[in-house]
């Protein structure tokens, strides 16, 4: 079974293909927005590869994995997500070899906008997520690969205010999340394993400056309160027409577990 890290280390390459009309009239409905979301009856959709790193004091990990949204304006204030992520994961100590794959629990979101305020560039969104355990989870033995599925149905709410200015934008996030108890199993063995139900609540600060029609830049920084996980994240968005952008970020984590991780995400999101 895959371990749970809420930042993870990743390298990615995006592609993103939308049906989205796409609307001259207001920057939030640019690609690189902070503020992005498809309207009524549009669809986006994501294919992401990821290739993350991290180690502890004596274990080292490694993971690739695919994963697909799929992004629907129900209304023009509602949109419906649904995410499906398939990995491979490599755990290293001095003793044995670990692996991991399969499908992780599929991730359900609906987000409301509850303010849309172009005229003076004020966005606010509500978000509700779930996980819902329908994977089996197994940890991995030396002998017989585990799952990554979590083992436990995850639930988040999500709240978020922004302003959208001509050249700086800003959006702050205020997300609680909850794991519920769960099981998972030996790979080999089939022995049960009883997890306990956690909690978290994470603060992001999103902001951005376009330098001018095709080029801004992206700085974030979140904190979850309760584990102490921090990360640090800066981006540069090129507009390669209104239709697709090409997005390069990096970023630093410190979870005071593993080592400090450094991620470079290299992303292309295409509408049409």
């Amino acid at each position: 079974m895959k371990k749970t890290f809420l930042f993870s280390s990743i390298l990615a390459t995006t592609l993103t293909l939308s049906a989205a009309t796409y609307a001259n009239n207001h920057s939030a409905q640019t690609l690189d927005s902070l503020f992005l979301k498809p309207s009524s009856d549009d669809m986006i959709l994501t294919t992401s590869y990821t290739d993350y790193e991290y180690s502890t004091k004596n274990t080292k990990t490694t993971s690739s994995s695919i994963t697909q949204i799929f992004n629907y304006g129900v209304t023009d204030r509602l949109s419906a997500k649904l995410s499906l992520t398939h990995e491979d994961e490599k755990e290293k100590s001095s003793s044995s070899t670990l692996k991991s794959d399969g499908f992780d629990n599929p991730e359900i979101e609906l987000k409301f906008r509850t303010a849309n305020k172009k005229s003076d560039g004020f966005f606010s969104d509500i978000t509700f997520s779930i996980a819902p355990d329908i994977i089996t989870a197994k940890d991995a033995t030396s002998t017989d690969n585990g799952t990554v599925a979590s083992g436990q149905n995850a639930y988040a709410i999500a709240v978020d205010y922004g302003r959208n200015f001509d050249m700086l934008s800003y959006k702050l996030t205020a997300k609680s999340a909850y794991n519920a108890k769960g099981q998972s199993k030996n790979a080999t063995t089939e022995i049960r394993t009883e997890l306990e139900s956690s909690s978290d609540f994470s603060l992001i600060f999103d902001a951005q400056y376009k330098l001018n029609a095709l080029i801004s830049l992206d700085v974030s920084a979140s904190r979850l309160l309760v584990d102490n996980i921090s990360e640090l994240k800066a981006a540069i968005n090129y507009n390669i027409n209104k239709n697709s952008l090409l997005t390069l970020s990096y970023a630093q984590q410190d979870d005071r577990v593993t080592n400090d991780i450094h991620t470079a995400i290299l992303a292309l999101k295409y509408r049409f």
